[in-house]
């Protein structure tokens, strides 16, 4: 299994660990229907980079939608968050706002990435 890729935050110390997971994912601007189809790069419960075709300026309020198979059930996720950074990497994506019951699926997709299924 590959170890989890651990960035640091502005702070300087290591906010959440990230996983790469090579999903589908649209990314939506908060309130509209149509957004940019993409792959996501790395998730961490506290964010995500997203490879899109479209590019949202730093700031916008945005929504992530994808799915991710967690304890072997396949879950869609929208997941609220906001524009932090732009590179040729892609568009990075802080989460806020999110509902307790999608921040629990994260929380435990990476703990199913950093211990196996248990």
């Amino acid at each position: 299994m590959r170890r989890p890729v651990k960035y640091k935050d502005e702070r300087g110390s290591v906010r959440s660990p990230r996983f790469a997971v090579p999903v589908r994912a649209t990314l939506v601007r908060a309130g509209e229907e149509a957004g940019a189809q993409g792959r996501l790069a790395d998730l961490s419960c506290h964010g995500a980079l997203i490879r899109v075709t479209k590019v949202f300026p730093v700031g916008a309020p945005v929504v992530l939608r994808f799915e991710l198979v967690v304890g072997g059930e396949h879950r869609h996720l929208e997941v609220p968050g906001v524009v932090t950074r732009l590179s040729f990497h892609g568009t990075a994506v802080e989460f806020r706002g999110v509902p307790e019951d999608v921040a629990t699926l994260l929380r435990d997709y990476s703990m199913q990435r950093l211990f196996g299924d248990r």
